[in-house]
């Protein structure tokens, strides 16, 4: 089953669907196609196909940016009658934000783009990747469940990917454009980060990543679609602690409610990620980590200001650590919630806004769901 989002990226992604789709033939893959109106036109599409035919398909491709497999699993997690049916997804990388096959294709050690995509599609085998359940509340009753597999922002980040929409044709070069206008402008966030009593905080350099590790045989949670004579060598970047001992909630940063932990309640951004396979070609955002699907939550208070948060946003990890500044909180737990600042909704999930939802709250937990990826 493909999906076609006409209007993603720099709008090419007709033109290259429909370039690929005779080789795709070619090779013996029968296609059903779909092309996207704007959502929830996906969602719908996906929480209506009869059973049968949903699950007769093998793999879902989709040419477009995240948004659109956002849209299918929650259309597919909407569902009540899938038990036992898992999806497997594909990205076709021509949206402005490509995060799903940015993990697929570095994980197999090759480049970002719809030629490689159609190489895994071609010789696939399929591995796990973790869904988040974000819930939305409203006067404290749930009225919306969200499923995410990549990320949850609020704040600054969440905005600047929402107020840059006028400037997707120029690609993912709106982000960085917009970016530098958005932090001339006046801007904080009196929100609540509200945490379990147990979290813990890690402290600066936790995580280094060991070389390269080229691996031949199937991993442990890998599931083989059909078997290759030649299975491709597979890269993936192994993660090693270093000076991650579990530290204490920051001095000043937080109060200890009875049975919660309560940040500071003022900052520029949230940010809680879920990519589980990112690796060193990748990390060009000091929000993302290898965290092998755990939740990697990062709260940058105010103290640290604005020019603060410009080396945040600018460092490379891997380069200048010190520059992630004292003021980033990152807490370990199994669910994080956040009482958003009633002026500001703006809820980035998967780089869907949720701001016309006017939510109050939302909280994100993590879940034993799970789907498939081509790598």
């Amino acid at each position: 089953l493909i999906f076609s989002s006409p209007n993603s990226g720099t709008k090419s992604s007709l033109s290259v669907c429909e370039r690929l789709l005779p080789l795709m033939r070619s090779r013996g893959l029968l296609q059903t196609v779909h092309f996207t109106e704007p959502a929830p036109h996906t969602f719908d599409f996906l929480t209506n196909l009869p059973k049968e035919e949903l699950t007769s398909f093998d793999v879902i491709a989709c040419f477009s940016g995240d948004g659109t497999p956002h849209q299918i699993l929650n259309g597919i997690q909407r569902r009540n009658d899938l038990e036992g049916w898992v999806p497997t997804l594909i990205l076709f990388p021509t949206g402005s934000g490509c995060a799903l096959a940015e993990n697929t294709t570095k994980l197999s050690a090759i480049e970002n783009s719809v030629e490689n995509a159609l190489f895994l599609l071609l010789n696939p085998r399929r591995m796990k990747m973790p869904l988040f359940r974000v819930r939305l509340f409203k006067q404290k009753q749930i009225f919306k469940d969200v499923w995410s597999f990549l990320f949850t922002n609020y704040g600054y980040l969440a905005d600047l990917n929402k107020e840059s929409e006028f400037l997707r044709f120029i690609g993912d070069k709106r982000f960085r454009v917009y970016g530098y206008y958005k932090l001339a402008s006046r801007f904080m966030y009196q929100a609540q980060v509200i945490l379990p009593k147990e979290t813990t905080f890690l402290g600066e350099n936790k995580w280094e990543i060991e070389k390269s590790e080229k691996l031949t045989e199937p991993v442990e949670g890998e599931e083989t679609l059909e078997q290759n004579e030649e299975t491709p060598t597979i890269v993936r970047q192994q993660k090693t602690e270093v000076e991650n001992e579990k530290l204490p909630a920051p001095e000043g940063s937080v109060e200890q409610l009875q049975d919660l932990i309560r940040l500071t309640p003022d900052f520029y951004n949230f940010y809680c990620s879920f990519l589980p396979f990112i690796t060193r070609g990748h990390l060009s955002s000091p929000c993302l980590w290898e965290n092998l699907g755990e939740m990697d939550t990062q709260v940058f208070l105010k103290e640290s200001g604005k020019w603060g948060l410009v080396k945040y946003l600018l460092a490379h990890h891997q380069h200048t650590p010190g520059a992630r500044g004292a003021k980033v909180v990152e807490p370990k737990s199994n669910w994080v919630r956040v009482i958003v600042d009633p002026n500001q909704t703006n809820i980035m999930i998967d780089g869907e806004s949720y701001e016309d939802d006017h939510c109050e709250e939302f909280q994100i937990e993590k879940t034993d769901r799970f789907f498939y990826v081509l790598w």
